[in-house]
């Protein structure tokens, strides 16, 4: 069943209207007006009626008292032939006697016709009673005719005053609209050209005024548009020029950008790759498991050591310096107790501390224990960063002092602050930039100048700010503002994957790796372990051969291997069944968070970085290999 939409323009609503309220006015009058005024016409002649009652029972109440009956009905005969619509009139007496008529007349109450009664009273002693039955269907009809009449009139003129408004609304509004809305047409397809009468200065008229200055107005402009078109598309196709142009920039940007991470790795790798011998070696002659190494020679490796401890944190800060910058450096945030991660910051620190005979003093209210939203690796980082600075640019016997302070209900502002020699204004602006280690070069303090750059950085990425306040011959105070957690810190156990249990005799280590510092390191380091024998192989194809005919309970691999990677050679050693659940672990020079991520996600169960952390490495072997 198709449906049928009714259109109304504003002359058809008009009417529509003006109809629906004449209805409804009619159906007023019908429905209400009209009973209404009936009942008001019917109780007004029985209130007429009653007067006149109660008027002849006072003129009854002589005749009744002298009990002149026959007088009596005189009066109420001569009253009734006076009053013929009266059908029925009765007097009873107060003691039940019906005085007239003198027969008595069962006559009932019918339509338009109401029955009424009046006591007579003298001297508050009740006579009798007066009853009327009265028909009033002659006065209801001269009074309905009246009502009629006057409703008629009233009809009337409300319908000549809804006319007389529809012309004035069509005249007025819906005229002049239709001719705004034909001239709103023709302004939609550019004809400018419709003329439209004038107005007096009412609202449509003060409407149709203010289009006409608007189409003037849109008239004036067209011009003014096409010249702006045309300046358009010459600076569209400028655009597209430009958008070439910054396209080739962006594409070159990112390819720089690839390169430059690309670069990083490389020398990440290229770095540590000898600094795992230099620092591998010099472990294992710290050990000295033989006491045959004088004190000069101790001393010695201690050097060696320190200088390369210090050469790897160099490559690492350069690293972090460039990740950061690069926008490649996670964040973990989550939330951190503070009195511990303080506490493991000053154990530390405390032997350069001794060291250099300088106190720490923790200040920080045990009672109060916060809990920090950051990042646990990071924030430590920049703890011992300016605690080390703490150390390192303090007067001899001098002080570390740490506090605290709540800043609002959701901040905590945590103060490093020392004895040492201070800072100038000069000094502090150039702080916090790369490689600025103001005049420090020139002494015997170790650092590059960056260690408080990406203080910044990290401290930044992580919500928070970092400043300082110095004063020559006084000292410094470095503060770090974090965000304190909602939430309490949870301890995370994570899970070590069930490989298979290795037999109580000497497990089989299998390591691929192609430089011979590297494997003379591991050999050295596996050959303390009695409980282990050590297989290597300096190519992925004979530790491809090596592990599918020995089997091994513990695989290690370098990644940038000659031939293939090691990723590589992990999926093939995957691919052997008796191999699927031995622990491969990665051991890289490749030491981003990028490289390390990467690896486990291949399938690595572990990632060592180089150069080789020894009790990390014991560790690991410890962790997959039972004895």
């Amino acid at each position: 069943m198709s449906r049928i939409n009714f259109s109304f323009g504003l002359r058809g609503k008009s009417v529509f209207i003006a109809f629906i309220s004449s209805f409804i006015i009619i159906a007023f009058f019908l429905l209400y007006a009209i009973p209404e005024q009936e009942k008001q016409a019917v109780a007004s002649l029985k209130k007429a009626s009653e007067r006149h009652l109660k008027t002849l029972a006072i003129v009854v109440t002589s005749p009744l008292l002298k009990r002149q009956y026959a007088y009596l009905h005189e009066i109420l005969d001569a009253e009734k032939d006076a009053n013929k619509h009266w059908k029925s009139l009765k007097l009873i007496t107060g003691e039940g006697l019906m005085v007239y008529p003198l027969i008595a007349e069962g006559i009932a109450t019918g339509e338009n016709e109401i029955a009424i009664e009046t006591d007579i009273i003298f001297l508050d002693q009740k006579l009798g009673t007066l009853s009327l039955i009265s028909n009033i269907a002659d006065e209801l009809k001269i009074l309905r005719l009246q009502i009629y009449k006057n409703i008629l009139a009233i009809l009337i003129l409300l319908l000549i005053q809804l006319i007389i408004i529809l012309l004035f609304i069509d005249n007025k509004i819906t005229s002049p609209l239709a001719k705004l809305n034909h001239a709103f047409n023709q302004l939609s397809q550019k004809e400018f050209n419709y003329a439209l009468p004038e107005y007096r200065k009412d609202e449509v008229g003060e409407v149709i005024n203010g289009f006409k200055v608007m189409r003037e107005k849109i008239f004036n402009h067209q011009a003014e548009m096409n010249d702006l078109l045309e300046v358009e598309k010459k600076m569209t196709q400028e655009l597209r020029g430009l958008m070439k142009e910054v396209e080739a920039a962006r594409s070159k940007a990112e390819k720089a950008s690839e390169a430059k991470s690309q670069f990083l790795s490389s020398m990440s790798h290229e770095l540590r790759t000898p600094m795992n011998a230099i620092l591998g070696f010099a472990q294992l002659l710290e050990m000295n498991d033989e006491h045959n190494l004088s004190a000069e020679q101790l001393e010695n490796i201690e050097e060696i050591m320190k200088a390369g401890k210090h050469l790897l944190n160099l490559i690492n800060e350069v690293l972090d310096l460039s990740k950061i910058e690069a926008g490649e450096l996670n964040i973990s945030m989550e939330s951190i107790q503070f009195s511990r991660i303080i506490k493991e910051c000053i154990v530390l620190i405390s032997p350069l501390a001794a060291q250099n005979q300088i106190s720490i003093f923790n200040n920080i209210d045990p009672n109060m224990d916060y809990y920090l939203h950051a990042d646990h690796i990071r924030i430590k980082q920049v703890l011992l960063n300016l605690l080390s600075n703490a150390v390192k640019y303090n007067r001899k016997q001098g002080n570390i002092t740490i506090t605290t302070e709540e800043i609002g209900n959701d901040r905590l502002k945590v103060f490093i602050r020392d004895t040492g020699h201070g800072l100038t204004e000069e000094q502090q602006q150039k702080l916090f930039q790369p490689f600025e280690r103001l005049d420090s070069e020139f002494s015997e303090i170790e650092g590059a100048g960056i260690g408080l750059v990406i203080c910044k950085r990290l401290i930044e990425l992580m919500g928070g700010e970092i400043g300082l306040n110095s004063a020559p011959n006084i000292g410094s105070t470095f503060w770090i503002e974090l965000a304190v957690s909602k939430q309490t810190a949870q301890q995370t156990v994570i899970e070590t994957p069930n490989f298979k249990n290795i037999p109580a005799d000497k497990a089989v280590l299998l390591y691929v790796e192609d430089n011979p510092a590297n494997l003379k390191v591991i050999e050295q380091l596996v050959n303390k372990l009695d409980f282990v024998t050590l297989i290597t192989a300096p190519t992925p194809h004979l530790g491809l051969e090596l592990a599918q005919a020995h089997q091994p309970d513990l695989i290690l691999l370098d990644i940038n291997l000659p031939e293939m990677d090691g990723y590589e050679l992990l999926r093939r050693l995957r691919t052997f069944d008796y191999l699927k659940e031995t622990p491969i672990v990665a051991i890289s020079a490749n030491a981003t968070s990028k490289d390390i991520n990467k690896g486990l996600d291949a399938g690595f169960i572990d990632y060592l970085t180089k150069p080789i952390d020894i009790a990390q490495f014991y560790k690991m072997i410890n962790r997959f290999i039972s004895h």
